[in-house]
Formats: structure tokens, sequence, C-alpha cells
């Protein structure tokens, strides 16, 4: 049954990062429905594409050989956390982010509260991979699963609406969806790889 949820993990990981490197196509072939949910919406900018997409490889590739897989997984959660860290500081100083080269206007960008997500996710991913500080990983993860898939609910991602919710301009629908998908699919990796069969996988 364990290998059966790896594996599920394991499909599920592909199928996430599958799909934010579709969202970086659309950026490459002007296709915005493969960016943003709606013509209104903000899209899905390429950098946070980029570390999402790092965090769901990282998570799947830790499915197939633990000892080779948790190097690379911990890489890729501290590059995802650096980029999405750098993008904020970034709008800080200059006003623009990492992704105004190929943004179409600047309505888009990596959100505030996408940038946390982002963090909060690489370190909910580090955690769960160390088996002595897996239980705090799977309640950040929880926690994480819960104010996503609230934000995927109740937020409507228009650009310039009066009802997005405080902090959440720029963050787009996708985002808030593949957030979510992320952080229940870790709550399936802990499940899948109890603390004390850690050297197992």
């Amino acid at each position: 049954m364990r290998n059966v949820k790896r594996q599920l993990v394991f499909v599920l990981s592909l199928a996430g990062a599958f799909w934010m490197l579709l969202v970086i196509a659309g950026w490459l072939t002007d296709d915005q429905t493969l960016v943003r949910n709606g013509e209104n919406q903000y899209g899905t900018v390429p950098s946070t594409a980029l570390c999402i997409g790092l965090l769901f490889l990282g998570l799947g590739l830790t499915t197939r050989s633990w000892h080779r897989a948790r190097p690379v997984a911990i890489g890729a959660a501290l590059t995802a956390a650096a980029v999405a860290m750098g993008s904020q500081m970034l709008l800080q100083v200059a006003a623009e982010g990492l992704d105004d080269p190929v943004a179409l206007s600047s309505r888009d960008f990596m959100s505030p509260a996408t940038s946390v997500g982002i963090m909060f996710a690489s370190l909910t991913l580090m955690l769960s991979l160390g088996p002595a500080s897996r239980a705090a990983g799977c309640l950040l993860a929880v926690l994480g699963l819960s104010v996503f898939v609230g934000i995927s609910l109740l937020n409507p991602f228009v650009v310039g609406s009066i009802f997005n919710l405080p902090g959440l301009q720029g963050m787009s629908f996708y985002t808030a969806v593949a957030l979510s998908m992320f952080f229940l699919n870790q709550l399936l990796w802990i499940d899948a790889h109890p603390a004390d069969a850690a050297l197992e996988a």
C-alpha cells in the first residue's frame, strides 16, 4: 500500500511540474489560457511557475530514491525560496520584478502572498525530508493547504477588484490551486513515508 501511495505522489508531482511547464510555454507562445484563468485575471508569471515546478520535481524525485534525491530536493526548495525572496526584494527596490522582461503588462508580477507561499512550501518540504522534523512539516503542510484552498475559493483574482483579499493583489487562480495541490501532495508524501521508515525509500 505504501508503494501505491508513493506512486500516486510521483504522478501528482509530475503533473504539477508539467502544468508549470505549460504556464511557461504559455508566456513563450502568448497563449493566455495557459497563463491565466480569465482575460481580466492575474496571470501566473514565469518565476512563480519555475519555483512551484521545482518544488513539485523535488518532492517527486524523493519517491524514487531517498539517499540520492534528498539533496536534490533540498536544493530545489532552497532555489525556489531564493527566487521568491529575490523577486520581492527587486520589486521593493526597483519597482519591477524578475518577470518584467516577459510580462505583457505591469499587472503581472509575483505577489507578496505568492512569495510567502513559495517560501513556506520550501520550508515544509525541507522539514518533511528530515525524520525528526517530519511532524512539524506535516503541521505546516496542513496549514498551507487550508490557507491556499481558502484563497482559491474566496479570492476573485480579478485585476483591480475591490474584493481582492489584502496582500493578494497579483496572485493568480492557477498559482493558488497549484500551491494547494503541492501541500496536498506533501501530506500524501508524509503519509507514504513514515518517520520510522525514512531510510527505506
